[in-house]
């Protein structure tokens, strides 16, 4: 055998063990680090919505609304829409029913993108400012 071989045949054990704390340690930053941070964030974007889908969840993973929208400027953006026990939310149901396509709101986010973690900012309140039809809600 190799010396590398038979390092590793005999710290099998600590490898092992060292390659759970780096997993573990993953999941945490994930689910607690991650969400605590993002939540420290709030946006507010003035956009009209554009379109709206839905994403059934899994076993594993809870369902998502996705909503879709360009600022003044034609800047393109996407949200999600998803319960967030951190911001103290729980109508994501609700927020994705109100939202209409063409219409335009004042949107409060918080996170923001992480390609790799799959994460988006995620829409904690919405104000309908002027509704496809051109009339001004605020007054």
């Amino acid at each position: 055998m190799t010396d590398l071989r038979l390092f590793l045949h005999r710290n099998k054990g600590i490898i092992y063990l060292l390659a759970g704390i780096l997993i573990f340690i993953c999941v945490i930053v994930n689910a607690l680090i991650i969400p605590l941070i993002e939540n420290q964030s709030a946006r507010i974007y003035t956009l009209t919505v554009t379109d709206k889908a839905f994403s059934a969840g899994s076993l594993f993973t809870k369902h998502k609304y996705f909503v879709f929208g360009e600022d003044a400027q034609g800047h393109g953006y996407m949200f999600v829409n998803r319960d967030s026990v951190l911001s103290g939310k729980y109508n994501s149901d609700d927020i994705y029913a109100e939202l209409i396509r063409g219409n335009t709101y004042h949107l409060t986010v918080v996170g923001h993108w992480i390609p790799i973690l799959e994460k988006y900012p995620n829409i904690i309140q919405i104000t309908e400012l002027v509704n496809k039809h051109g009339s001004d809600i605020d007054g």
